[in-house]
C-alpha cells in the first residue's frame, strides 16, 4: 500500500468501527507526516485478534506496527521486528518472534478471545509462510 496522503494501514486507513480477526502481510508505504499502521493507520476502533507481519515505511515516527493514534489494541501481535524499534518501544501490543516450530502458540493465543470456543485461525506449512491464516482458507 503507498499512500501519498493521508493515514495509510494495511486493513484500513482510518478506522472508526473495531475490527478483529485479521492480518497484513503487505507493505505500507507513506511519505507524508500521516499516521501509518500494520492494521490500522489512525482511529478510535478496537483491534482484537489480530497480527501485522507487513514491512512499514516511513520518514516520520508516526508509525506502529499495530495500530498508530487513539486505538485500542488487544490480543494483536506484531511478528517482525522494524530496525528502529526495539521490543520496549512497541506500546499496547505483543512482539512475537516466528520460530519454526512455534507457529501454534500464535494460533492459540488468537484463538483465545473467540467466546464461541470456534478456531478462527490454523497454521498450514505450505501456506503463507506457516504463518497463521484463516481456518476457511
Amino acid at each position: 500500500i503507498k499512500s501519498m496522503e493521508g493515514q495509510a494501514g494495511g486493513i484500513i486507513a482510518n478506522s472508526r468501527s473495531d475490527i478483529s480477526n485479521c492480518y497484513n502481510i503487505g507493505t505500507i508505504d507513506t511519505n507524508n507526516e500521516s499516521y501509518c499502521g500494520g492494521i490500522s493507520g489512525y482511529g478510535s476502533a478496537t483491534i482484537t485478534s489480530c497480527y501485522n507481519n507487513g514491512k512499514i515505511i516511513t520518514e516520520k515516527n508516526y508509525k506502529n506496527s499495530i495500530a498508530n493514534y487513539a486505538t485500542k489494541i488487544k490480543n494483536s501481535y506484531c511478528l517482525v521486528k522494524y530496525n528502529d524499534e526495539s521490543e520496549n518501544s512497541i506500546k499496547e501490543e505483543k512482539y512475537f518472534k516466528m520460530l519454526p516450530g512455534n507457529e501454534g502458540a500464535v494460533v492459540d493465543l488468537l484463538n483465545s478471545t473467540n467466546s464461541d470456543g470456534n478456531s478462527v485461525w490454523k497454521v498450514d506449512s505450505l501456506k503463507n509462510d506457516g504463518y497463521p491464516i484463516f481456518t476457511w482458507q
